[in-house]
């Protein structure tokens, strides 16, 4: 009796997933992983830890077992199948790991967009994107935010990149006015800021990254800013967010004035609600390495 309950565990262990993301993940770009973040089908841990490996790419020839584990769908067993492979030959196109039966093609299509595979004598070549995104509605009376997301590899360990949004809604920063003994800021207009921009050098013997970054090890226990499920190291950080809500376009407070400025009895356009600018959250900053 005990050996067929150790031998039941022990096959449900085997089909374990390396990393246990709420539902199957099957997606293309980052918009359809924000909708599945918005319908309440991943947690914002999940959300974060795929924005990451979207963001990033993982090189299937390169990335070690660790990285793989974080791809969505796979289970201890398909990671080390593909470990096995590119032990044997170096992979050229992900449907090789089809063809060797490494992965199912199901699998294969969901995580396409979490992979790349760079061909050996394309590793001097500079590689990467840049986007221009934005975003508007017919209710917007101003003009619509814009966002600027660019990423390039060259020398085949060397990676740099740069974000940069325009604003509209912003404030100034907050100033104590010793006249008015209160807090004062400029008011909301247009703006350019380039919040996060990095450069990083990484190969099997170590890393170092200047610029903002993210850093985690010891399993999230010991540190993390990196938002992974088993964070080991230091990361490059170039992530921009936007909220699906409308936000409040009027952002001005009542002061020593009787009524508010956006008091919608006063202000017609008070209560007028616009696209959200794009936005990110702060992390690292500085000089970061790392011995591996």
């Amino acid at each position: 009796m005990r050996f067929g309950v150790v031998a039941f565990t022990l096959a449900i262990a085997g089909t374990a997933h390396a990393t246990p993301y709420e539902t199957f993940i099957d997606i293309s770009d980052q918009a359809e992983l924000e909708d599945l973040f918005a319908a309440g089908d991943i947690t914002e841990d999940t959300f974060e830890e795929l924005l990451n490996l979207l963001n990033a790419g993982v090189d299937l020839n390169l990335a070690d077992r660790a990285t793989l584990y974080t791809l969505p769908n796979l289970t201890y067993d398909d990671v080390d199948a593909i470990i096995r492979f590119r032990g044997k030959e170096r992979i050229t196109d992900p449907s090789q790991l089809v063809k060797a039966g490494a992965l199912s093609e199901d699998k294969l299509y969901a995580i396409a967009s979490f992979i790349e595979v760079i061909a050996a004598a394309d590793r001097y070549n500079v590689k990467g994107f840049a986007r221009l995104q934005t975003r508007f509605s017919p209710a917007d009376n101003i003009a619509p935010p814009f966002m600027l997301r660019a990423r390039f590899t060259t020398l085949k360990h060397l990676q740099f990149g740069v974000a940069a949004t325009f604003t509209r809604l912003d404030v100034g920063s907050p100033q104590y006015d010793p006249n008015r003994d209160a807090l004062i800021a400029d008011p909301q207009g247009y703006g350019f800021a380039a919040p996060k921009a990095f450069i990083k050098y990484e190969n099997d013997e170590g890393t170092l990254i200047a610029g903002t970054f993210k850093a985690g090890f010891g399993q999230r226990l010991v540190f993390d800013t990196s938002g992974r499920y088993t964070p080991n190291g230091l990361y490059f950080d170039d992530d921009m967010f936007f909220s699906t809500d409308f936000v409040r376009s009027c952002r001005q407070s009542a002061g020593e004035l009787a009524t508010s400025p956006c008091d919608s009895d006063t202000n017609p356009e008070a209560d007028l609600y616009v696209t959200p600018d794009y936005n990110w959250r702060d992390g690292l900053r500085g000089v970061g390495a790392g011995v591996k």
